[in-house]
């Protein structure tokens, strides 16, 4: 694959996320968008780990969960055995981040044009 093609199909994926991002973030979207940015770092150079989502924030997903009854009963969580959930507001601050950092990256530099050769 060359490095325009990679840069067009991390493009499109990027692009299909922001413009119809999922109601629950899940480890296959930020899986997705890992392989993404791993594109887009093969066919730029650029360093987009800033923008990878940290293990750290993927949380097991909550299925239900019970409240406190009236007898003083404690709660229950009941979780997903297998599948974690990324904050949405930080998954989208870091998708929107992505978007802002390559549009400088493409800004053009004292009259010489575009730092890329890439369109953005």
């Amino acid at each position: 694959m060359t490095e325009q093609q990679k840069w067009n199909l991390a493009w499109s994926k990027l692009n299909a996320l922001q413009n119809n991002p999922p109601p629950t973030v899940g480890d296959d979207h930020v899986r997705e968008f890992h392989e993404a940015l791993q594109l887009l770092t093969d066919a730029t150079g650029e360093d987009t780990s800033p923008f990878w989502i940290p293990d750290e924030q993927l949380k097991p997903q909550v299925l239900s969960f019970q409240r406190i009854g009236r007898s003083g009963r404690g709660g229950i969580t009941r979780y997903h055995p297998t599948r974690k959930v990324c904050n949405h507001n930080f998954f989208t601050r870091q998708l929107e981040a992505l978007f802002l950092y390559f549009k400088t990256v493409a800004a053009p530099q004292s009259g010489t044009g575009p730092k890329s050769k890439f369109v953005y």
